[in-house]
């Protein structure tokens, strides 16, 4: 894992006491998540990112891993921290891709991040079943603003077109 990203995993390790996580760093199986996380006995893997760049840099080996996993009935989480947009994105794939450029944020933290709400984010994304998702009506999809006492504000994007 990169500089950036351990410091991210040491941030997410500390704002969310209520999931178990274990760190995975492995030379041996290409494209395995960073983490395996486990939360009110449902189990994820989240990819941890950290760049400059405003879209998802996944390799192909990551991104394979992810549509095999997803195929197979389990969930994938990512969380991508773009630095020159000063956000924290999560993202849940809810079936395989080929460009992760193509995929939408389910939340976006602006910078200054307030972590505690991350865990809440986290958990909601796992509470949804795929299925819900992808039967929202394009009606239904649209964008949630809550706004943060400390200015900062948390935006739930509807990944249904995905």
């Amino acid at each position: 894992m990169k500089k950036r990203e351990s410091v991210l995993w040491q941030k997410i390790k500390k704002c969310c006491p209520k999931i178990h996580f274990t760190r995975i760093e492995s030379k041996t199986i290409n494209g395995i998540p960073d983490l395996n996380g486990c939360m009110a006995s449902k189990e994820f893997w989240m990819e941890l990112k950290s760049d400059y760049v405003g879209y998802l840099k996944l390799s192909k080996w990551q991104i394979s891993w992810i549509n095999k996993r997803l195929k197979a009935g389990g969930t994938v989480l990512i969380c991508n921290e773009t630095l020159s947009e000063r956000s924290l994105k999560l993202y849940r794939p809810l079936s395989a891709f080929t460009d992760p450029r193509t995929l939408k944020p389910r939340f976006s933290f602006s910078f200054p991040v307030q972590w505690p709400l991350l865990q809440d984010a986290i958990w909601e994304l796992l509470d949804l079943p795929a299925a819900k998702a992808r039967s929202r009506s394009m009606k239904q999809e649209q964008r949630f603003v809550v706004n943060v006492a400390s200015g900062g504000s948390v935006t739930e994007l509807d990944l249904a077109r995905d």
